[in-house]
């Protein structure tokens, strides 16, 4: 074996020799189980909705509502007839240029999404049917990653692949759907394992390509998820270095020209990005670190479950844990679940236990190590110290940092890590426990009862990892809320350029409710709307809440702004009453003092 080789084997990044991931990998019981469990996973996913009779649908009425619309406008754009006529204006706050850049663009999702509407499936089904896609990617691909890398054995695979797809933090969070394109990254691992790897050139090259243009259009698809990959990956790749201390040139040599190939993928992949975004960050301010604290950890926080989880929810909030007054729910109930959190903690810390055990001593402990590492890390870089923060620095240092509002998100990032720092550690032990039942039982296999104690004791330990991500399901919305006045939305009976949401004062949405309402009913008829909802705001624009007692004042100064007087109505998209011009505006204004 050349000295390429043997650095990478020890880096965990050769393929295992035969052993005990082959000896299971074709039975039939390793299959049923990995089958079962993503059976399972996809009952608690939209258990919901088969309980409903198919009257839910995963998201909200809110950021739930912008995804659909923008997927709407890829839908549209591929028929050839986009609101606009141009493919970075999805028809909110008319006229804004490229408002298709002030959110996530969804582009991936858009992908299957646009494909069943094609075939005359409905938008909230198309769009359940794409998210249970992703869901299939990040349990399939996840598993071929554990077995690849980590030489898992079959049923030990799915444990991780069940926890990262369908556990309790990631179906928490699938209400902000952009952050379920964490399910792609494990198959950009399977194609940065298969470029890192000795082998013949080519399919190394292509390998190496095609994760570049993937994680391009992640980045296009939704960009704070592949940055928060990155960060940890990063992380983690100098975590292992700091470990195993290799000598770089020979292991980074034979990896120049994949190297290469991954920034050919990715700059290709990233024109679009470009084409979008580099405007908007120019033109954009930063975010004051500031705006970021409300939405940073307390060290407690690292247990926060999401409320509706079975096991921990009702004692971490009696604990005060979980679901603390005045703090921002949604960003905050990320943590990990504890018997997760503790078996892999516990699995990595006897690892060099493990060791004196079997052969195959430390190849790719490191990498667990390191990924156990970063996790934490990134933890402890986000709490308060006195007063600061060392998250400060990822805010003012690393490229894209200061445009991120939700740090906490990286949850779902380390998540990935953790999982796989679980199936390295746990294959390792299973690994240990088979020696050691082949000989005298020694060490901690002896203190555990033996090697049988010890096994009987990681599957439990397993188990319950798996028992306690078991919750609501993914977040929910009832189809019938919107369907039922968005099915029977018809276009203004008089000539109409554009509309706006007339005031809507009593009304029992949130201001958030409407706007997404508008960006919907837009795509529907065809005509784009002055209102919307989005990350950014277009300068100028302060159409807020319909419920204001100073929103048709905005509304007026908008229209002059833009130059739209006479070419705009107003509509009550629930209730589809239309009135022409600026009628529903004006004597509230007039009422109003100069």
């Amino acid at each position: 074996m050349n000295s390429s080789s043997s650095l990478a084997d020890r880096a965990g990044l050769a393929r295992p020799a035969a052993g005990i991931a082959a000896s299971s990998a074709g039975t039939l019981p390793g299959r049923a189980a990995t089958t079962a469990l993503f059976l399972l996973g996809m009952a608690l996913m939209f258990n919901p909705i088969l309980w409903d009779g198919l009257g839910r649908s995963i998201g909200d009425s809110g950021d739930g509502l912008i995804l659909l619309a923008t997927l709407e406008h890829w839908f549209r754009l591929a028929e050839g007839h986009t609101i606009t006529g141009v493919w970075n204006q999805i028809g909110s706050f008319y006229p804004t240029p490229d408002t298709l850049g002030m959110t996530d663009t969804y582009f991936l999702y858009a992908i299957p999404f646009s494909l069943l509407r094609a075939l005359g499936v409905g938008t909230f089904a198309a769009y359940n049917v794409t998210i249970a896609l992703l869901a299939t990617i990040g349990y399939w691909s996840f598993y071929a990653l554990t077995r690849r890398w980590a030489g898992a054995p079959a049923a030990l695979a799915a444990i991780p692949a069940f926890i990262f797809a369908f556990g309790a933090m990631p179906m928490f969070k699938i209400g902000h759907a952009q952050t379920y394109s964490v399910m792609l990254a494990p198959a950009l691992g399977l194609l940065l394992l298969a470029a890192w790897r000795d082998g013949p050139a080519r399919p190394r090259l292509a390998a190496a390509a095609a994760a570049g243009l993937l994680y391009a259009l992640m980045v296009f698809t939704a960009a704070q998820t592949p940055w928060f990959l990155g960060v940890v990956g990063g992380l983690v790749a100098v975590l292992w270095y700091a470990q195993a201390r290799p000598a770089l040139m020979p292991l980074l040599r034979p990896r120049l020209w994949p190297a290469a190939a991954f920034l050919a993928g990715f700059v290709i992949g990233f024109i679009p990005s470009a084409l979008l975004y580099l405007r908007h960050a120019s033109a954009t301010p930063l975010r004051p670190f500031n705006d970021l604290k409300y939405y940073l950890p307390v060290p407690t926080d690292i247990l926060q479950v999401p409320p509706g989880n079975l096991l921990w929810f009702g004692l971490l909030h009696q604990l005060g844990i979980s679901d603390k007054p005045g703090r921002p729910l949604s960003e905050l109930a990320l943590g990990y679940t504890p018997f997760f959190v503790l078996t892999v903690a516990a699995l990595v810390l006897l690892l060099g236990v493990a060791a004196r055990t079997t052969a195959r001593r430390d190849r790719w402990d490191a990498t667990a190590r390191a990924c156990l590492g970063a996790a934490v890390i990134c933890w402890l870089m986000q709490l308060n110290y006195w007063g600061t923060r060392p998250w400060w620095l990822v805010w003012r240092l690393v490229p894209g940092g200061a445009m991120i509002r939700t740090p906490f998100r990286i949850q779902l990032a380390t998540l990935f890590f953790m999982c796989l720092a679980l199936a390295h550690a746990a294959t390792r032990m299973l690994e240990a426990g088979r020696v050691a039942a082949a000989g005298p039982a020694a060490g901690f296999n002896r203190r555990l009862g033996g090697p049988a104690g010890a096994l009987m004791l990681l599957g439990g330990a397993l188990a319950l990892s798996v028992i306690e991500q078991f919750g609501p399901g993914a977040g929910m919305r009832r189809t019938a809320e919107v369907s039922s006045w968005l099915d029977h939305a018809r276009p203004p009976p008089f000539p109409c350029q554009a509309f706006y949401v007339v005031p809507l004062s009593g009304s029992h949405l949130q201001w958030y409710e409407d706007q997404s309402d508008a960006m919907m009913l837009a795509q529907r008829i065809g005509i784009p709307t002055l209102n919307g909802n989005s990350s950014w705001w277009p300068p100028g624009w302060s159409l807020m809440d319909p419920a204001a007692p100073d929103y048709p004042k905005h509304v007026l100064d908008w229209i002059r702004l833009n130059h739209l007087q006479g070419r705009v109505c107003g509509v009550d998209p629930r209730a589809g009453r239309w009135v022409p011009g600026e009628q529903a505006l004006r004597p509230a204004t007039e009422k109003s003092p100069p």
